[in-house]
This record gives structure tokens, sequence and C-alpha cells, in this order.
């Protein structure tokens, strides 16, 4: 049987806001997921709902409002982060899986993976990629100093990268 305040609890917890919001993709999505990890199958109607909720806006809509709002180049840069970082997911979720992270291992489960891919820029995928191909061990580190200025890869990306909570199964409250 199922406990629906334990699936709603645990829908609210990996909720960007806190809550679930029925309008978000990304709200549906992560429901989508923790049906599948309880599950439970949504009847084809129903999984049709969440499918046309995911498939969101056309490119030309986007073009369109882009063209139309006066954005800073901050928020350009951003833009051009997330449209080539959704272009490297693949290639970033197998490097991850490789080295034994799976959606699994984030507190958010895909949306940190989302995070990471949003955060590299284009001339920090090739760094990434070749950290992840040999990371470094813990080990080699020296006992003092700035690790991210030590992991071989931009401060900047290494400071965003260590901001992306794993998840506590254990509950030892270790932070990030």
């Amino acid at each position: 049987m199922v406990n629906i305040d334990a699936l709603l609890n645990e829908w609210a917890y990996r909720c960007e806001k806190g809550y679930p919001d029925m309008d978000s993709p990304s709200d549906l999505r992560i429901l989508k997921s923790v049906l599948k990890e309880q599950g439970i199958t949504l009847p084809e109607f129903q999984e049709q709902v969440i499918v046309e909720q995911e498939e969101g806006p056309s490119k030309k809509e986007l073009i369109d409002l882009i063209n139309k709002v006066d954005l800073s180049p901050k928020a350009l840069t951003r833009i051009i982060k997330v449209v080539k970082g959704t272009g490297f997911r693949t290639k970033t979720k197998d490097l991850l899986a490789k080295n034994g992270f799976t959606e699994k291992d984030f507190k958010s489960g895909d949306a940190d993976i989302d995070r990471i891919l949003n955060t590299v820029t284009n001339s920090e995928v090739d760094e990434l990629f070749k950290y992840l191909e040999t990371p470094k061990a813990l080990s080699s580190f020296p006992s003092r100093g700035n690790l991210a200025n030590q992991l071989g890869i931009s401060s900047n990306l290494a400071k965003d990268l260590m901001g992306i909570e794993g998840t506590d199964e254990g509950g030892s409250n270790i932070g990030k």
C-alpha cells in the first residue's frame, strides 16, 4: 500500500521551492521520478499530461523572447551556459556514472546534474571532462590550502561544483 503522505513529503523535499508546483515541468519530472522509484505507474493519459508539460516552448518562442527582452551581458552568458550545458548532458552523465555518481547520489537528483551542466561554460567543458576522466584522490591534496585551487579546474567552477549537495542516506549531517 502506498503511503501518500510519505510520497508527497519526498516530492516536496526534492522540489526546488520546497513544495510542488503542478505548473512546473521540473516539479512534474521529480514527481515522475518519485513515482518510478516507488514502483508506481500512471495510466497512459496521466503520463501524457506530464510529457506535454515537459515539452515546453519551441526554439522559435525562445528566440522571439530573447529578441524582445533587453538582456544584460551577464544574463546572456547564463542563457548560453544553459543551452551549451544541455548539449553536453549525455557525456557528463556518462563520465559521472563512470566515477560512481548517478542522479541518486545527489540530493536533488537530476536537478543537481542540470546544475552542473548549467554551471559549465564552453571553455570549462574540456577541463571538466579531462578532470572527470582522471579525478584526483582526496589523499593527494595537501593538508592545508584552498581545495578549489588544487583541483586543476577554474576556481569558480570548483566552487560551484562543491556547492552541490549529495544525499544524506545515513543521517550523518556532515554538510556538503
